[in-house]
């Protein structure tokens, strides 16, 4: 039980400090420790690993050169502080698996590549995110074809593309000592990770809600700009930037799902 309890207040600390470098929200906090809580309980250790690696990278990412991505702050909808809906469209889905293992824990291999594949999916589209808006080219959205602002949903840049394999990459590469025949599904990881990301841009870009202030005439996320609402000109009023990160997450692993040899 000691061990345990350890590893619990070890996640609240590491909680309580991104709420006080401003990573996550107050929320965001609490939300955290239930799904750090949620994987070690389910994995122990091991488990802790592939969303350390995810937290650790993103959060940096996210403030690194942030004087150049301020100007996406008019088009994003929330900011670089992440709350509970945000933690749990990233997190979500780790915290179900978790579930599963537990249920099924005569085959822990096959549920921690899951697990792995939830969180390269999360970190190769934030690394795609931020890293993709410092590229000094304009990003180009999927469909129609056109150049936008850098901070669109659905548009990509070359940059980006090559952060989406990278940051998928660092989580599969980090939590491969916990796999077994990791070099034979260490490619499988990566590369789902990175679907995962692609899912994320198509939803984006065909479904996402996308709205235009009245003022300004911007294209926004936000449902407030200017002091005034906007105008839907596109999309699902549901579909927001987390309803597409959770439903990315999803499909990319339950396609992993099925493909896996799970005997």
């Amino acid at each position: 039980m000691i061990i345990p309890l350890l590893f619990t207040i070890f996640i609240a600390t590491i909680a309580y400090i991104s709420y006080k470098s401003k990573a996550l929200s107050i929320s965001g906090a609490i939300s955290s420790v239930f799904v750090g809580a949620s994987i070690y309980f389910s994995f122990g250790f091991p488990g802790l690993v592939p969303l350390g690696l995810f937290f650790a990278s993103s959060s940096m990412i996210s403030k690194w050169k942030k004087e150049r991505k301020a100007q996406m702050a008019s088009i994003l909808e929330k900011g670089e502080r992440r709350d509970y809906v945000q933690v749990l469209a990233n997190g979500g889905i780790s915290v179900l698996i978790s579930i599963f293992n537990i249920v099924d824990h005569d085959d822990r291999n096959f549920w921690f590549i899951l697990l792995t594949i939830s969180f390269a999916c999360a970190n190769a589209d934030t690394w795609a995110s931020e890293i993709g808006s410092l590229s000094r080219i304009k990003p180009i959205l999927l469909f129609p074809p056109k150049f936008v602002e850098k901070g669109t949903s659905g548009a990509v840049t070359v940059l980006g593309t090559f952060a989406s394999i990278l940051g998928s990459s660092f989580v599969a590469l980090g939590s491969s000592f916990f796999i077994k025949n990791d070099a034979q599904i260490l490619p499988f990881i990566i590369l789902f990770g990175f679907i995962g990301a692609l899912i994320d841009t198509l939803f984006g870009c065909f479904f996402q809600r996308k709205n235009k202030c009245l003022v300004c005439h911007a294209e926004t996320e936000k449902r407030i700009h200017c002091g005034e609402y906007t105008v839907k000109t596109k999309g699902f009023d549901w579909m927001n930037n987390d309803a597409v990160n959770f439903l990315s997450i999803f499909i990319a692993t339950v396609i992993a799902y099925f493909i896996l040899d799970k005997n």
